[in-house]
């Protein structure tokens, strides 16, 4: 039939495609960018095929052009929504294994897909398992994480789901994972931990990524899967750079509190590095957000247990006390002292308390009001609409 784009027009056309594939507009009508991206996928598959099958296939499938679907492709089929996951994996499956959606002939060949041979004889046929079980097809999806081509499109897609809220898929995915990275060497665990920095730093500040990555980091800490990178400087000290500042200012509880806890893991590093996780700890742990306080306080207890022959028992005994005995989510001028006596404990400087850590100990601000305050702020906003 008649060409719907000329050739100029196809290499713009995989582009806006493979933007698609990262639409997570979430709006009034909700997650409408999981079908975004799931059109995207679909419309990627079709236009790979078209191509193979055009005589300019060499000059439209660039190795770079289906390296980038097949980590696009790779990345959905690690995320949270189950049927957004299970069509990228059916489709990755597909483009690896030569076999076509449709029943007619043509290429069953896509060249250039980065490790097909091997990316195939992981995935299976795409019939074969059921994708959107996460038991079923987190196995096999989280191999790719050997291969360099592969990892950080993994890494993106698989740290929403081990740090999401679903119980079912939080366990399948983390289980995967933890039992994949136990046949890991040390030199491999350093290349994987890298690759999560990486991940960190590109998508900083975008909550959607980053609270989720911060479980997962606290985690990997909770069952020892970094200790033995707890003396690697590149690896401790990116991570902590990048979790103070995530922390920085936001109101986000959740987001606080998985940084704490990966602040609580950082304590067990070397040097520099466990001193200024110490130190902000010690800032948050008189955040103005009186939760924040206390859910820092219990975690600080909790770490200290962990830190052997980094500091005195002695010592421990003593903080220990101090956070058992002070009511951190109530007054904050009396927990910044008791706060100061933690930190002469540690040898750790005092956070200096700035403009609006004085007003938030002053708490609001109180304005002179008569009996009548109340009502007429009822009527106003009650009259407001009209």
């Amino acid at each position: 039939g008649e060409a719907l784009a000329t050739m100029e027009q196809v290499p713009a056309v995989f582009d806006a495609l493979l933007d698609g594939t990262q639409d997570y507009t979430i709006d009034s009508r909700g997650d409408i960018g999981s079908r975004v991206r799931e059109a995207a996928m679909e419309c990627l598959e079709r236009l790979v095929w078209a191509s193979a099958e055009s005589p300019a296939a060499g000059t439209l499938l660039t190795p770079d052009l289906v390296a980038r679907v097949a980590q696009a492709l790779a990345q959905q089929a690690m995320e949270k929504i189950d049927r957004t996951r299970g069509l990228a994996g059916e489709i990755l499956a597909r483009l690896c294994g030569g076999q076509r959606k449709d029943a007619h002939g043509g290429s069953n060949f896509v060249p250039h897909v980065p490790r097909r041979a091997e990316v195939a004889a992981i995935l299976g046929p795409a019939e074969e398992l059921h994708w959107q079980v996460p038991r079923e097809s987190f196995p096999r999806l989280v191999q790719l994480l050997r291969f360099d081509e592969y990892r950080d499109a993994v890494l993106t897609g698989l740290v929403v789901s081990v740090g999401g809220l679903t119980e079912s898929l939080v366990k399948a995915s983390s289980a995967c994972l933890l039992s994949h990275l136990a046949s890991y060497t040390p030199a491999e665990l350093e290349q994987f931990a890298l690759a999560l920095v990486g991940v960190f730093k590109r998508h900083a500040l975008d909550d959607r990524v980053t609270v989720p990555l911060l479980t997962m980091v606290d985690l990997l800490f909770c069952t020892c899967v970094l200790e033995p990178l707890l003396g690697v400087e590149p690896v401790t000290s990116q991570l902590l750079a990048l979790t103070r500042a995530e922390m920085k200012k936001t109101q986000n509880v959740k987001k606080l509190r998985a940084g704490v806890e990966v602040l609580c893991g950082l304590m067990l590093a070397a040097g520099e590095v466990r001193r200024k996780a110490l130190s902000s700890l010690m800032l948050y742990i008189c955040h103005r957000f009186p939760r924040v306080r206390k859910f820092t306080a219990e975690q600080f207890y909790v770490g200290l247990m962990t830190v052997d022959g980094q500091i005195d028992p002695g010592t421990i005994e003593q903080v220990h006390e101090i956070l058992t005995e002070t009511l951190w989510d109530g007054d904050l001028t009396a927990a910044r002292v008791e706060r100061n006596k933690i930190c002469d404990l540690l040898g750790v400087a005092k956070p200096k308390v700035t403009a609006a850590g004085a007003a938030a100990a002053a708490g609001p601000k109180k304005k002179e009001t008569d009996d009548l305050d109340s009502y007429r702020d009822l009527v106003d906003r009650a009259m407001g609409g009209y």
